[in-house]
C-alpha cells in the first residue's frame, strides 16, 4: 500500500473515530433527510414554525437515532442560549418517514438547525434554514386554501396602515397543513375558497377551530360553491345555513368606481346566508357581503360569494382588498400589526413572571425568630458576657466566649433556615385545568431554579406539549443574529416515547426558567362541577355542585361582564341559587375582578407576609385566566371557577422530593339559558363596539373614558332580535372600593341617544329602568345599532378613567 493510500486509510478511521465527525456522508448515508417548511420562508419571533420532515432510507438495516433542532433564544439579562429539541426517528430500507413538528423560532436569530443522528450521536445529515422576520415593515400573513390558485392571488402585497403593514398570501396545500392548533399561530387570517372542507382531517379541522378560538380569524368563500366550503365545518358554525341562491349585479362602493358608477358593479352568483349572531361589515346594494361571528377571542367570516369572482375588479383596485383586511380585522388590530408582526409577541413571557416567580410561602423565613436571636446574640456577646464574666473575675475569658457565643447562634441561625434552604432545583407551578364537556385542557406555566450553577432534569409526560418563554430582544432592539447551529445546547428538550425530557447543561442561581405546557383530551381527572343555571335580566337561579372529593376556595361563576361570587365549597356540596342578584365587573379591566374576588374575605384585615404572598398568587392566576378568557372578546354562556389543591396533577414534577409549589384554578363551562317567556336577554356586546369618535389614545376602547374629552360608541345589539328593552348596567361599586386603583372610577356624567329621526342627540338617563321598545324607536338604526355619547362631569378628571356602563338587551329572536 502507498503512502498516500495509508494517509487516505487513516483519515478515514480518525474521522469515524473522533467525536463529532460525521460516520457518513453523500451515498453512503444509511438515511437521507428533506426539510420543507409550510409556509416558506415566513416566520415571527416566538411563533411555531411547521417543519415536515422526510426519512428516506438507504441501508439494508434500520436506522435507529433522532433529529435535533436547535434555536436561539435570549436571556433576562440579553445573553444567548441555544435550545434543542430532539425526536426520535425510526427508518428501515427502502422505506419513507414522515415527521411534523412544531418549533418556536428563538427571540433572538430568526436562523433554525437541524441535524439527524445516529443513537452514537454522530451527525448523518443536517441543514440550516433562515426565516424572512421584518423590522422594517409590518405583515398581515394571509393563509389560502383554494380551489385554484390564481383566484386569491389580489389579497397578497395589499398596503395597509398609510404603507406600514403589507399582506403576504401563503398558498397552502391541504396535506401539508398543520394538524395542531400551534402550526397555525403564524398565520393572521386564513382564507378558504372554492375548496371541499370535508376533505380536510378531523386533526385538521380541530387545530383550524382552536386556532380561531385562541384568537385567529377564519375567512369563507361561498356563493355557488357555499356547501362545499362550509359542510366540513357543518357542525361547528353555530347554525349558519344556506337558504338560497340569487345571481345579480351588485354595487361593490362607488368610491372604487373609475369612470362610472357601474365600473364598481360586479355580477355575482351570491349565497343567502343565515348567519345567527352575525354582524356584518360589508355591504352592497342591500346584500351582506361579509358577516362576521365572534368565536372565542378570534372570528369567522363568511362572504356570500365567492371570492375568485371580484378578482378583476380587485386587481384593479387594491383599496377595495384593503377595505376587506380592516373591516375584518378591525382598525385597532391593523393598527398594531406593525409592532407586533415585526417584533413577534411575548405575552407569556411577562405572564409567567407574575404566575411563577414567586415560590412556596412556606419557605418564608421567621423574621421574628431571626430578630429573637440577633438580640439575644448582642446582648449576651455586649454586655451580658462582659458583666457576668467580670462579677465572676474571668474577664480574660471574655475573647473565647465570644467566639463561642458566635458559634452557637450561627448554628441556631443556620438551623432556622434549614426550612428555607434549597438544596436542588426546584419548580413553581401555575394550572388552569378547564373542563368543557368531556375535554379538558391544561395549561401549566412552570418556572425552574437551581440554588447554584448545577445542571438539571425533569421528565414531563409525553401528552404535554412544551413552549419555553424567553424575553423578546425588540426591548433592546438587538439586531437579528446569525445561527450556523454549532454551538452545543444550553436547554434541551428530548422527546421520547413515554415522555419529554427537560433538561439544562448548566445554570445561574435562582434564574428563572419559564415553559408553558399544554395538553388536551378526554376527561381522566376524577370529579368535575354540576349545574344548571338561569340568568335573566341581572337575576341567576339554578344551582351548583362540586363533584370533587377536596374543598374548593374563592369559587364564582362568571359570566362576560357579570359575576356570582360564590366563596368556599365543600366537597359534595350543593349551592342553591334563587334570583342571586350578580354583580357588573369591568371585562377591560381583568384585575379589578381577579383583586376583589381573592380578597374580598381578608378587606380591612391586617395580613402576615404568608398571606400576602399567597393572595399576590392567587390573584395573578384569576387574572390571568379571566384575561384569556373575556378580554377584547365576547364569550357567550357561564362558567365557573374555583381555587383548589393540586391532587395529584404535579406528581411528575416532584418524584424525588424536589421542591414543588403553586396555584390550581379549575374551571368549567357550564349549561345556562338566558330565556324565559320566549325572550332572550343578552349582553350589548355582543358585537363588539365600535368608537364613533373620541380620544383615541388610552381609554379610547368604548368600554372606558379617560379624561375629560367626550367619547361617541356605537353598539350593535344584532339583527337577530326585535329588541323589546334595553337598559344599562354600571360597574359594581366592589371593583372600585381598594385604594390601589383610585385612579379608576364609575362614569358620572351626561349620556346623550343620536336621534336617527332628527340628526341630533338627545339626553337621555341611563339609570333609570331601561328603555322600552317604543322609546328607542328613533334611536335603533334598522340593523339595530344604538349610537350613544358620553361626557364625563367637569372637575378632578385629570389622570382618571371613567369606567362607562354597559347595555343589556332584551328582545325575541327572529
Amino acid at each position: 500500500m502507498g503512502k498516500r493510500s495509508v494517509r487516505v486509510f487513516l483519515a478515514l478511521v480518525f474521522a469515524l473515530l473522533l467525536p463529532g465527525s460525521p460516520a457518513w456522508a453523500g451515498d453512503g448515508a444509511p438515511v437521507s433527510m428533506e426539510v420543507s417548511t409550510v409556509y416558506g420562508d415566513m416566520g415571527k419571533f416566538g411563533s411555531h414554525i411547521p417543519l415536515v420532515i422526510t426519512f428516506y432510507g438507504q441501508s439494508e438495516t434500520p436506522f435507529n437515532g433522532t433529529v435535533n433542532v436547535k434555536t436561539l433564544e435570549s436571556t433576562p439579562d440579553n445573553s444567548d442560549e441555544v435550545y434543542q429539541y430532539s425526536f426520535p426517528v425510526s427508518v428501515k430500507l427502502a422505506e419513507t418517514e414522515k415527521k411534523e413538528i412544531y418549533i418556536p423560532l428563538g427571540q433572538k436569530s430568526s436562523g433554525i438547525h437541524v441535524a439527524l443522528c445516529d443513537q452514537g450521536g454522530r451527525e448523518v445529515d443536517s441543514c440550516s434554514l433562515s426565516f424572512d422576520v421584518s423590522r422594517d415593515m409590518g405583515r398581515l400573513l394571509i393563509g389560502g386554501l383554494a380551489g385554484e390558485e390564481e383566484e386569491l392571488s389580489y389579497f397578497d402585497g395589499v398596503h395597509l396602515e398609510y404603507g406600514m403593514v403589507d399582506s403576504r398570501l401563503i398558498l397552502l396545500d391541504q396535506k401539508a397543513l398543520p394538524s395542531d392548533a400551534r402550526g397555525l399561530e403564524l398565520l393572521d387570517i386564513l382564507l378558504i375558497n372554492g375548496f371541499s372542507t370535508e376533505s380536510l382531517t378531523e386533526d385538521q379541522r380541530t387545530a383550524i377551530l382552536q386556532w380561531v378560538e385562541r384568537g385567529g380569524t377564519l375567512l369563507l368563500g361561498t356563493g355557488q360553491e357555499a356547501e362545499k366550503v362550509l359542510g366540513g365545518f357543518s357542525e361547528d358554525l353555530g347554525g349558519v345555513r344556506i337558504r338560497g341562491y340569487e345571481k345579480k349585479k351588485v354595487g361593490l362602493g362607488v368610491e372604487y368606481a373609475q369612470d362610472s358608477p357601474e365600473d364598481a358593479q360586479v355580477e355575482l352568483m351570491c349565497a343567502e346566508l343565515s348567519v345567527p349572531g352575525g354582524r356584518v361589515v360589508m355591504e352592497g346594494d342591500d346584500i351582506p357581503l361579509l358577516t362576521v361571528i365572534r368565536r372565542g377571542k378570534g372570528k369567522m367570516g363568511f362572504f356570500s360569494y365567492d371570492l375568485g369572482e371580484i378578482r378583476g375588479f380587485a386587481e384593479k383596485t387594491p383599496g377595495y382588498v384593503a377595505e376587506i383586511l380592516t373591516k375584518t380585522l378591525g382598525q385597532e388590530a391593523v393598527s398594531q400589526l406593525y409592532y407586533y408582526s415585526s417584533y413577534g409577541r411575548n405575552d407569556d413571557y411577562w405572564s409567567a413572571q407574575s404566575l411563577v416567580s414567586t415560590g412556596s410561602v412556606d419557605r418564608l423565613p421567621r423574621i421574628p425568630l431571626y430578630m429573637a436571636v440577633t438580640a439575644v446574640y448582642i446582648l449576651a456577646a455586649g454586655p451580658g458576657l462582659y458583666l457576668y464574666l467580670k462579677k465572676k473575675d474571668l474577664s480574660r475569658y471574655y475573647g473565647i466566649s465570644v467566639v463561642i457565643a458566635s458559634a452557637a447562634a450561627s448554628a441556631v441561625i443556620y438551623l432556622l433556615g434549614t426550612g428555607t434552604r434549597f438544596t436542588s432545583e426546584f419548580y413553581t407551578l401555575a394550572t388552569v385545568l378547564d373542563t368543557s364537556g368531556d375535554t379538558v385542557e391544561e395549561t401549566t406555566f412552570l418556572d425552574v431554579r437551581t440554588p447554584d450553577s448545577r445542571p438539571f432534569s425533569l421528565r414531563v409526560p409525553a401528552e404535554y406539549s412544551i413552549t419555553p418563554l424567553t424575553r423578546s430582544s425588540q426591548y433592546e432592539e438587538q439586531p437579528v443574529q446569525a445561527f450556523d447551529g454549532k454551538q452545543a445546547a444550553d436547554v434541551r428538550i428530548a422527546r421520547e416515547e413515554d415522555a419529554a425530557v427537560l433538561s439544562a447543561s448548566r445554570s445561574r442561581a435562582f434564574d428563572p426558567r419559564y415553559f408553558k405546557l399544554e395538553s388536551r383530551g378526554e376527561r381522566t381527572f376524577p370529579g368535575r362541577i354540576e349545574g344548571d343555571l338561569r340568568l335573566f335580566e341581572g337575576k341567576l337561579s339554578g344551582y351548583i355542585r362540586n363533584g370533587y372529593d377536596f374543598p374548593l376556595t374563592d369559587s364564582a361563576v362568571f359570566f362576560y361582564g357579570q359575576v356570582c361570587p360564590l366563596g368556599d365549597l365543600e366537597p359534595g356540596e350543593v349551592r342553591e341559587l334563587k334570583e342571586e342578584p350578580v354583580l357588573n365587573w369591568p371585562v377591560n379591566m381583568t384585575y379589578l375582578a381577579a383583586q376583589w374576588l381573592v380578597e374580598r374575605d381578608s378587606a380591612g384585615k391586617e395580613l402576615d407576609d404568608e398571606e400576602l404572598l399567597r393572595n399576590t398568587d392567587r390573584r395573578s392566576l384569576y387574572g390571568w385566566y379571566l384575561d384569556q378568557t373575556y378580554r377584547g372578546a365576547y364569550v357567550s354562556g357561564a362558567r365557573f371557577s374555583a381555587l383548589g389543591p393540586e391532587q395529584g396533577l404535579w406528581e411528575w414534577v416532584s418524584p424525588d422530593g424536589q421542591a414543588a409549589d403553586g396555584q390550581v384554578l379549575y374551571t368549567q363551562e357550564l349549561e345556562m339559558t338566558t330565556e324565559k317567556g320566549g325572550s332572550v336577554w343578552r349582553s350589548g356586546l355582543y358585537n363588539p363596539q365600535q368608537v364613533v369618535s373620541g380620544n383615541m389614545g388610552y381609554g379610547s376602547d368604548g368600554l372606558s373614558l379617560y379624561g375629560t374629552e367626550p367619547v361617541t360608541v356605537e353598539y350593535f345589539l344584532g339583527p337577530d332580535l326585535d329588541v323589546e328593552k334595553v337598559a344599562f348596567t354600571f360597574i359594581s361599586p366592589e371593583f372600585f372600593s381598594g385604594e390601589d386603583f383610585y385612579y379608576i372610577r364609575p362614569f358620572e356624567g351626561e349620556a346623550c341617544f343620536y336621534n336617527n329621526e332628527t340628526k341630533n342627540y338627545d339626553p337621555v338617563d341611563l339609570s333609570g329602568g331601561g328603555f322600552t321598545e317604543s322609546v328607542l324607536a328613533p334611536y335603533l338604526s334598522a340593523e339595530n345599532s344604538l349610537v350613544v355619547k358620553y361626557t364625563a362631569e367637569e372637575g378632578d378628571t385629570s389622570g382618571v378613567t371613567s369606567m362607562l356602563p354597559v347595555p343589556v338587551v332584551t328582545g325575541r329572536k327572529r
